[in-house]
């Protein structure tokens, strides 16, 4: 899984095509997906903690288009950055991916936080770098209702 570094260099380019096709209307969308609560199991259970995250990176590479681009950001965080992806694909993508985490087989509660941002000609200059946009999305995950995907026994 490529990290952080890689995601910077991706987003430099996605925002450098917005602004120079301005009249292509380019848009792309930044998803974050942030395991809540990941360091109690990291720093007691760092072996499970690792299977875990390889867990979720199996589903997020598996409901995901080949032109959607996947990192691990650190701390339990993963950044998906889809160019190009319409609207309704993208909504499809995203409920393909909560059936598939909630039926992950994990012997702990996975309570994840998402938070997204569509960018395009409109807002490229105020997420003009990919720190901007993430300090953004991280405030949005911080007001947003935690959204558990809880294993289907778990639910009984």
């Amino acid at each position: 899984m490529q990290t952080g570094y890689n995601a910077n260099k991706f987003y430099k380019n996605e925002i450098k095509q917005i602004e120079n096709y301005a009249d292509w209307d380019l848009w792309t969308n930044v998803e974050l997906i942030r395991w809540d609560r990941h360091q109690q199991v990291a720093e007691y259970h760092p072996d499970y903690y690792a299977e875990v995250l390889r867990k979720i990176a199996k589903v997020l590479k598996d409901t995901r288009l080949k032109n959607e681009f996947i990192y691990y950001m650190g701390d339990g965080m993963f950044l998906i950055i889809s160019p190009q992806v319409s609207d309704d694909m993208y909504q499809k993508l995203n409920q393909e991916a909560h059936v598939r985490l909630q039926a992950l087989d994990v012997d702990i509660p996975l309570m994840l936080k998402v938070a997204t941002q569509r960018i395009d000609k409109t807002n490229y200059k105020k997420f003009d770098t990919l720190d901007n946009v993430m300090k953004h999305l991280e405030r949005g995950l911080e007001t947003d209702i935690i959204v558990e995907y809880l294993k289907d026994d778990q639910n009984d």
